[in-house]
């Protein structure tokens, strides 16, 4: 091995450096079934009903109900996909504003709007692992980023 130190024993050299013999590389659509985002249609607002995140929702790793608009239980089930319904163990990721804040979707039902994209890790990946692993990757990012879905 010319030019580069010798690989340990339990470890073997892949195409994103040296890890040990038991881990895998893969790409990280593998762990994903859905990468997507919300609704772009106008949606009617109430006073109490089902919370539309926005990506100003999304502060300190979890989602701000408090901040959250409302919209009406039959606009939820008749005007939204399934892609603006996040569900349980979701992950949610700004995309628009303030590029990369994350928060897991626990139990609350909620929609989104076109700000805010949904990961939905598969079964290959624990949803927490996932969102600590992302927040840990954005922090290193150099922002200006450009995301397109």
């Amino acid at each position: 091995m010319s030019g580069t130190a010798a690989i340990p024993p339990g470890y073997k050299l892949t195409e994103v450096g040296v890890i040990p013999e038991d881990w895998e590389c893969r790409k990280l659509e593998e762990y994903f079934s859905l990468i997507s985002y919300g609704f772009t249609n106008p949606m009617p607002t109430v006073e109490h009903g089902i919370y539309m995140v926005t990506a100003a929702d999304i502060n300190q790793g979890r989602i701000q109900l408090e901040t959250a608009r409302k919209t009406t239980e039959a606009a939820y089930r008749t005007l939204l996909t399934a892609k603006s319904k996040p569900k349980k163990n979701d992950i949610l990721l700004t995309k628009d504003g303030s590029l990369g804040r994350l928060a897991l979707v626990r139990d609350e039902t909620i929609c989104i709007n076109q700000s805010v994209a949904v990961i939905r890790p598969n079964e290959k990946v624990d949803p927490d692992f996932l969102i600590l692993l992302c927040h840990f990757a954005f922090r290193h990012i150099d922002y200006p980023v450009a995301v397109s879905l």
